[in-house]
């Protein structure tokens, strides 16, 4: 089944850095038919065969982002010793050494990469201990 989404301003990563806007975006499976504005778009093809249509209502679709650097085991000390000038040894390290371990690090990293999918993260990479949870 095709699926497609209109009324939506399209960031593409096309040669000529298109954006169409507003546009809409018509795929199938994992693979993407084609993109274009909404003057472009042929309402009658839904007459024609089976297409799921989610309305943008205005909003943005642009690829997925990539997060090159993130440590997703350390979620549960976010925010700790923010006002602290020294807070990787004051806070982070002390705190690691006591409470880190392999099966925190999953809960934390499955948290994490929830989170990163939520706003649109693609791709990740991570580098923290534990590296086969």
């Amino acid at each position: 089944m095709r699926t497609v989404i209109i009324n939506e301003a399209v960031v593409t990563m096309n040669e000529k850095r298109d954006i169409f806007s507003p546009g809409f975006v018509l795929w199938e499976a994992d693979k993407i038919v084609k993109a274009g504005s909404m003057e472009e778009w042929d309402p009658e093809l839904l007459a024609k065969e089976e297409i799921q249509v989610i309305d943008g209502k205005g909003g943005i679709l642009i690829p997925g982002m990539v997060n090159t650097h993130t440590h997703m085991g350390m979620i549960p000390f976010r925010g700790l010793g923010d006002d602290c000038p020294d807070r990787l040894r004051v806070f982070l390290l002390p705190m690691e050494q006591e409470a880190m371990d392999g099966e925190l690090v999953y809960l934390s990293s499955r948290y994490a990469a929830a989170e990163m999918i939520l706003g649109g993260v693609t791709c990740a990479l991570d580098m923290y201990y534990f590296e086969e949870e």
